[in-house]
């Protein structure tokens, strides 16, 4: 059996699904499965995984031009944790920023 890592390692597009405050009261059941089997990995491990430029279309407001006065670093920021996961049988990101879990699904993903 393959593991979480080298699954997610053989998927190269991902692309931003949604966040927890947009699901329907249906879909919770799904949100809490993925956040049972959530692992939590380091910012670069994501970025490297989900590419940063997906994830910086959803958290735009953070520096990404690594210039010291141009704000707040997103890997800097002590209040964001990063996981993989599993939703609905398929391989996913999340990021959970300010107690919200925006997720981040493959180009493969199905029943989503």
């Amino acid at each position: 059996m393959r593991s979480l890592i080298d699954i997610f390692e053989s998927y190269d597009e991902w692309w931003y699904y949604k966040c927890c405050v947009d699901f329907r009261q249906d879909e919770v059941e799904d949100l809490t499965d993925m956040m049972d089997a959530g692992e939590e990995v380091t910012y670069d491990f994501l970025v490297h995984n989900v590419g940063k430029h997906v994830v910086q279309e959803v958290f735009s407001d953070y520096n990404w031009t690594k210039k010291p006065n141009e704000g707040l670093l997103m890997k800097d920021d002590y209040h964001v944790r990063y996981f993989q996961s599993v939703f609905r049988g398929n391989p996913c990101f999340y990021i959970v920023h300010s107690a919200i879990e925006y997720i981040f699904l493959n180009q493969h993903a199905r029943n989503v």
